[in-house]
């Protein structure tokens, strides 16, 4: 357990950093991120992974001309809202940290 939570979680992170800046597509990059429900011990690592990166910049947003920011930052586009598309591009015009996670 302690290999999960203190080694595994903290090097996946880095990963991600260090992927974010290698992968042209941001797609493929989000597709590397753990979905759906682990049973013990992958649970485990996938909640401290969870709470390792909560400060790192690891998502993507268009605000700014594009720039890595935190889950902590983000505030998560909803695909499934009917006029989402038209609202998330006005807010992140407006300065907010819009993220658009593929589904």
């Amino acid at each position: 357990m302690l290999l999960l939570e203190d080694v595994i979680a903290p090097l996946f992170r880095e990963l991600l950093v260090q992927l974010r800046m290698v992968l042209v597509s941001k797609i493929s990059y989000y597709f590397l991120w753990s979905i759906g429900s682990y049973e013990e011990p992958w649970s485990i690592l996938v909640e401290q992974i969870c709470k390792v990166i909560y400060t790192s910049s690891v998502f993507y947003s268009k605000i700014k001309g594009g720039t890595w920011i935190s889950p902590a930052e983000a505030l998560i586009h909803d695909e499934g809202f009917s006029i989402s598309n038209d609202l998330s591009e006005v807010l992140v015009l407006l300065g907010m940290p819009i993220v658009r996670l593929p589904v």
